[in-house]
């Protein structure tokens, strides 16, 4: 089977040097699909099914990526394929150029809760859609109908084995400087992911926190740059425009208390595992899938955030550090600054075994993708076919009738 296989971004074919790399600083997109391409080939070559994986990308600056060969766009819509999935900007791409693609079956894995875009193409193309969250898929049933749900790939003992030379390391140590609650904000500068929510109180959480003695520090980690946006302002790491508006917020604590790190390799590691707690996008727009939430897990990092979108696929079994909005990040932190040790520790346990839930469902994952790439007429998700749940209620129905006759019986004898 010829499977076709896009990269958003091609710097990854330089930056990710060993298959069982963290991400090395590019989007998640770019970095699941690399990581799919690859298990799934791994997979294929094991057991034999005859998987030949193919990746594309806008600037091919090698031809091989580990196992996998790498073409460019214009060889790759010359070729014939039996399956091809994309993802990230090409999308729009094909659907403007009207690019003709040869291939049996094309598939779109969509990163985006309510995306009407990817939807749109979907319909228009007669393409299949994968979500890659279970809030998202409900999103985009909304607008798509029933469709394939496969979570993303996350590794949790990777990112262990990165940090701490330790793959299955619960870290409950606590950090040495008590006077201290460090932050941590791991993500893209661009307004989706809601920074600006965070620096727009960041006054608030601070104050709240010295009225206890405690100096609030903000780790920043990540920059508009990550997905390949313009850099342009003269102090935080992301577009002029929108850095300015998160400058009027806290201009006066750059460099003191707020730090801004941008897009790191692993070398985020070392701050991140010296942060006590992480906040992540208040409201959760534009969220699919809760990478950068699990990464922190990994870690036994606790991670306020909220219950919207992508978000609520991991904070669902985190409900004491759930907001609903960002004007509550103060009162959260205080909440959790004022712990006994064992209460912390128990919420570090928690995080650890959350990132570990969904680490677990690696191996999974992986086949879902080669029933969904081997099989047609059938959907990948957790929810079963209308006609087994019709058939369910019709025998629930028949259950309940035959037992009124029994009981109706039992009234005359």
């Amino acid at each position: 089977m010829r499977i076709l296989i896009y990269l958003e971004q091609s710097k990854i074919l330089e930056k990710m040097i060993d298959e069982y790399q963290v991400n090395p600083g590019v989007g998640g997109t770019t970095y699941t699909s690399a990581r799919l391409a690859i298990e799934i080939q791994k997979e294929s070559d094991k057991n034999n099914l005859n998987f030949q994986i193919t990746l594309f990308t806008k600037n091919p600056i090698k031809d091989k990526f580990f196992n996998l060969r790498v073409i460019s766009e214009k060889d790759a819509f010359q070729k014939n394929w039996d399956v091809t999935l994309l993802t990230g900007n090409i999308i729009e791409n094909i659907y403007k150029n009207k690019i003709k693609l040869f291939s049996k079956r094309t598939f779109i894995w969509t990163r985006h809760p309510f995306d009407k875009n990817m939807v749109k193409v979907a319909k228009n193309f007669n393409f299949e859609l994968i979500s890659v969250g279970k809030n998202q898929y409900l999103s985009n049933f909304s607008l798509f109908g029933e469709h394939n749900h496969i979570d993303n790939l996350f590794c949790a003992k990777r990112i262990r084995k990165s940090a701490f030379n330790n793959e299955n390391l619960l870290c409950l140590q606590p950090k040495k400087d008590k006077t201290k609650l460090r932050i941590g904000y791991m993500g893209a500068l661009v307004p989706s992911k809601g920074f600006h929510l965070i620096a727009e109180n960041w006054n608030l959480i601070s104050s709240s926190l010295k009225d206890i003695g405690l100096t609030p520090i903000l780790e920043v980690i990540g920059g508009s740059d990550l997905y390949d946006f313009e850099k342009g302002h003269k102090f935080i790491p992301c577009d002029k425009k929108y850095g300015n508006k998160i400058y009027t917020y806290i201009k006066n604590e750059i460099n003191k208390t707020i730090f801004f790190h941008g897009t790191l390799n692993s070398n985020r590691y070392k701050i991140m595992k010296e942060c006590d707690i992480a906040l992540f996008n208040p409201r959760g727009h534009g969220e699919a899938f809760p990478a950068s939430i699990l990464e922190w897990m990994a870690l036994s990092i606790p991670v306020i955030s909220c219950l919207d979108y992508g978000c609520a696929d991991v904070m669902a079994y985190s409900r004491s550090l759930v907001i609903k909005n960002e004007k509550e990040i103060a009162n959260k932190l205080l909440e959790f600054a004022m712990l006994k040790k064992n209460e912390r520790e128990e919420l570090k346990k928690l995080s650890y075994t959350i990132s570990n839930y969904f680490s677990s469902n690696q191996e999974s994952i992986i086949y879902q993708w080669i029933l969904l790439f081997t099989q047609k007429n059938k959907l990948i998700n957790e929810y079963l076919d209308k006609d087994i749940v019709r058939k369910t209620i019709f025998n629930k129905f028949i259950i309940s009738i035959k037992s009124k006759i029994h009981k109706l019986i039992s009234l005359f004898k």
